[in-house]
C-alpha cells in the first residue's frame, strides 16, 4: 500500500471519527439538557445527587466537544498532506484542473475550466445534494451579512466575570450588643429617677424618699425582606450567579437594618431608632462653634448621664467639614493637616464616619450599655420558581429577609449632635 493510499484510509478513518463524535456531542447535549431541568429549587445545592449529574454531563459535553475539535484538526491536517501527493501532474475527473505546484487549494484554477462553471451555477440554483454536502439555495451577500452582523451586547473579549457594585461598611452594627430571642416581642422594664436623693438626716427626723420610676417598655421584632427574579439559564451558565444575588441580597437587608437601628421612625412596621427615641440628650446647632467643639459638648452630656461615650457617628460631609476647619489668623488646619496620618478618633472617642446618619447630625453615645440588638430570625435566603408566573417563564425569586427587635435601655447615654441650623 503506498503513501496516498494509506492517508486516504486515514483520512476516512478519522471523518468517521468526527461523524461518531457529532452523534455523542448531540446525545449528550440532550441528557445535558434534560438534567438541567430536573434541578428545582429542593435539590439546587451543590452538594445534592441532582446538582452534581448536572455538573458531570455538562463536563462530558466538554470533553466530546474538545475531542471534536482535536479530531478536526486532524482532518484539516491530513487534506493537506494530501494535496501534496498530486503536484502538478495529478489531474481530477471530470474535467477538473489539476492541483497547483505549491500544494494548496487554488480556487482560480478551478473556476479557470467552463465546464465546471457551467456546472456550478447550475446547481447553484436547485437543492440536489453535492455529495456528503446539501448547498440548498444560495443567498444573497445582503441576507448573509444581516444574519452574522455583530449586536450592542456580543462580548468581543474574554469574560472575566461580575463586578459587584461598591458597598457601605456596616459599622455601626458591630458597636451594639447582639442576641437572641423567643417571641416576637422582649419586655422590659426601665428605671429612671436621681441618686441625688440620699442625705444625712437627724435621729426622729422623716428620711428622704428615693426618687425612682419602673416603667414597662417592649421591643418588637419587624421584618426586613427584599427579592429579585432570575433566568434559570443564568444560574446555570454564569459563574457563580447564585453567590453574588445571595450576597447582594442579604447585604440589603443589613444596611436596611443599619438606617433602622439609626433613623427608624417607629412608624407602621418601621423600628424605632435611637435618633428618635424619647429622651436621648440634644446639643443645640451654634454657628459660632467648631464642629469638634459641638461634638464635645455631646461627649460631656453623655458622662453627665452617667455613661462613658465609646464612639461618634458623624456624616462623612460633616467630618470632611471638621477636618478642614482652619484658625482665622494664619490658616493653619486644626487638624494635623493633609500630610499626617487622619485620626479615627476625636477627642479620644472612636469616630465612624458613614453616610448612614442624616447630613448635620452627629450621634454620641455608650453603645454598649445603651442598646442591644435582637435577632429573632437570621438573615435567610429563600428561593422558589412557583412565584407568579416564573415556573413558566423558566425563572425562580430569591428573597432575603430577617426579623429583628431594637431594645433602647437608657437613652439619656446618646446625646445628638446638630451642626446644621
Amino acid at each position: 500500500m503506498n503513501t496516498k493510499t494509506r492517508d486516504r484510509d486515514e483520512l476516512k478513518s478519522v471523518e468517521e471519527k468526527i461523524n461518531g463524535l457529532r452523534d455523542q456531542r448531540k446525545e449528550a447535549i440532550r441528557e445535558r439538557d434534560e438534567l438541567r431541568a430536573s434541578v428545582s429549587k429542593e435539590n439546587a445545592s451543590p452538594g445534592s445527587p441532582q446538582f452534581a449529574e448536572a455538573q458531570r454531563a455538562i463536563a462530558h459535553v466538554k470533553s466530546i466537544e474538545s475531542d471534536l475539535e482535536r479530531a478536526t484538526t486532524e482532518q484539516v491536517d491530513m487534506l493537506k498532506r494530501l494535496s501534496g501527493h498530486s503536484k502538478g501532474a495529478a489531474v481530477m475527473g471530470n474535467g477538473a484542473p489539476p492541483i497547483p505546484e505549491s500544494g494548496a487549494w487554488n480556487s482560480r484554477s478551478l473556476l479557470a475550466n467552463d465546464d465546471v462553471r457551467d456546472r456550478l451555477a447550475q446547481m447553484s440554483g436547485t437543492t440536489m445534494p453535492v455529495g456528503r454536502m446539501h448547498l440548498g439555495r444560495l443567498s444573497d451577500r445582503d441576507t448573509l451579512a444581516a444574519d452574522i452582523a455583530p449586536t450592542a451586547n456580543m462580548r468581543r473579549g474574554e469574560f472575566h466575570g461580575v463586578v459587584p457594585q461598591l458597598r457601605r461598611q456596616l459599622r455601626i452594627l458591630d458597636l451594639i450588643p447582639t442576641g437572641t430571642m423567643d417571641g416576637n416581642v422582649v419586655p422590659y422594664t426601665q428605671e429612671s429617677g436621681s441618686f441625688a436623693t440620699a442625705a444625712e438626716t437627724a435621729e426622729g427626723a422623716l428620711k428622704p424618699e428615693g426618687a425612682v420610676t419602673y416603667t414597662d417598655q417592649t421591643a418588637t421584632a419587624v421584618t426586613i425582606a427584599h427579592w429579585t427574579k432570575v433566568r434559570k439559564q443564568a444560574l446555570a451558565d454564569v459563574p457563580a450567579v447564585q453567590t453574588l444575588i445571595d450576597g447582594r441580597l442579604r447585604y440589603g437587608v443589613e444596611r436596611r437594618l443599619q438606617d433602622e437601628i439609626l433613623s427608624g421612625d417607629g412608624v407602621g412596621e418601621n423600628m424605632r431608632g435611637v435618633l428618635n427615641t424619647t429622651g436621648i440628650g440634644t446639643v443645640a446647632y451654634s454657628a459660632s462653634e467648631l464642629i469638634t467643639d459641638q461634638i464635645l459638648e455631646g461627649i460631656t452630656s453623655v458622662f453627665l448621664a452617667d455613661a462613658e461615650a465609646n464612639a461618634i457617628v458623624m456624616h462623612p460631609t460633616n467630618w470632611k467639614a471638621a477636618l478642614k476647619a482652619k484658625a482665622a489668623g494664619d490658616g493653619h488646619y486644626y487638624s494635623a493637616g493633609p500630610f499626617s496620618v487622619t485620626p479615627a478618633v476625636m477627642w479620644g472617642v472612636p469616630l465612624i464616619p458613614s453616610a448612614a446618619i442624616p447630613v448635620g447630625k452627629a450621634l454620641v453615645g455608650d453603645f454598649t450599655v445603651g442598646a442591644s440588638l435582637f435577632i429573632r430570625e437570621g438573615v435567610n435566603l429563600l428561593i422558589s420558581d412557583s412565584d407568579q408566573d416564573d415556573f413558566v417563564k423558566n425563572k425562580v425569586t430569591l428573597l432575603a429577609e430577617m426579623r429583628a427587635a431594637l431594645a433602647v435601655w437608657n437613652p439619656s447615654v446618646f446625646t445628638v449632635v446638630n451642626l446644621a441650623p
